[in-house]
């Protein structure tokens, strides 16, 4: 895999374009956030999550930086986006707000395919700015 084609993934996610998402995650694919009791597994469950992503939040996140050797890479990401809707964690007043941090997203390919999806995100942070 290629440092182009993680950032297609990404700009895929971005914009909700679950086909190209789907075509680049291995059917075993893992996904790890620290907002979710417990790693993701499957590309079905892996589209899950990634949508429910937008379900809450109009998003607008830009890369910083994307680096790798062929077989892992991390993408630096400026989250930036404005909560739409309540979910659970997210409370009812945080409707409206905006916030923007970072992120880091770890990615673990094999065979051309996206097998592991680590997020390392500033959560404390995101929390804070929405009221949470």
């Amino acid at each position: 895999m290629t440092k182009v084609k993680i950032e297609e993934f990404l700009c895929a996610f971005w914009r909700s374009d679950w086909d190209v998402c789907s075509s680049m995650l291995a059917p075993d694919a893992l996904y790890v956030d620290p907002l979710l009791d417990n790693p993701v597994r499957g590309r079905e469950a892996v589209l899950e999550t990634l949508e429910f992503c937008h379900s809450w939040a109009l998003l607008e996140p830009r890369l910083v930086s994307l680096f790798g050797d062929g077989r892992s890479f991390c993408a630096e990401i400026r989250v930036i986006g404005t909560i739409t809707r309540s979910v659970t964690g997210i409370p009812e007043e945080a409707v409206g707000r905006s916030f923007d941090f970072a992120e880091a997203d770890v990615f673990r390919t094999e065979g051309g395919l996206i097998r592991r999806m680590s997020v390392y995100a500033d959560v404390p942070g995101f929390r804070k700015q929405i009221g949470a």
